[in-house]
């Protein structure tokens, strides 16, 4: 990330142990405030595409147990309908990854102006590790660019062109999660008990 020449001037100054004036530091509180509400809105936002993860999944599966009993047209038109779900997974999975990446910069961002704050110098690889422009965080108008446009769909990617790589029967392996495995002697006590609990055979 290439650091703002206001910050890098605040970054110096505290590196060489000098103590930031009141306006610099007003400065920093108010940036510091609005990292914070921006961090608290991409959470909600995470928060609201785990919901809408959850329940595309639990279609999935749905529409899956209907495919299973079907056959012919109905079946290829609810293949065709699961293809549409997967879709809407993997661009909810895009933006839930973004989503999470903010919230990660936005939390370096805040534990970096804090530091500055107390009078502590913040290394050059500290900046670095956040991949957001500053800037871009604290204008009304990029935000709400930024939020329509994931709200939207796939930040700017068409979700025609995730259709050819969505592969529903993956998906569905992920969402129901491995097979668990009985261990020798469960599944013998499991062979006993149901030879205990058959009907007799009729003499």
């Amino acid at each position: 990330m290439k650091i703002p020449e206001w910050l890098r001037d605040m970054s110096a100054k505290v590196a060489q142990g000098a103590n930031l004036i009141p306006s610099e530091q007003d400065n920093l509180l108010a940036r510091q405030k609005a990292y914070a509400e921006r961090r608290t809105n991409v959470y909600d936002r995470k928060t609201s595409l785990e919901d809408d993860v959850r329940k595309l999944e639990g279609k999935l599966l749905k529409l899956d147990a209907r495919r299973q009993s079907e056959h012919g047209i109905l079946q290829r038109a609810t293949v065709k309908e699961m293809q549409a779900v997967g879709v809407q997974l993997k661009g909810k999975e895009q933006q839930l990854n973004q989503a999470i990446t903010d919230i990660a910069d936005l939390d370096t961002l805040i534990g970096n102006l804090d530091q500055l704050l107390s009078g502590q110098p913040v290394r050059a690889e500290d900046w670095d590790e956040v991949g957001v422009d500053m800037e871009d965080l604290l204008q009304d108008a990029a935000e709400a660019a930024k939020a329509r446009e994931q709200v939207q769909g796939l930040a700017g990617r068409d979700q025609r062109d995730l259709a050819g790589e969505v592969n529903v029967d993956e998906l569905l392996g992920e969402i129901r999660g491995p097979a668990r495995t009985v261990d020798a002697d469960t599944d013998q006590l499991l062979k006993r008990a149901k030879l205990r609990h058959s009907p007799e055979p009729e003499a």
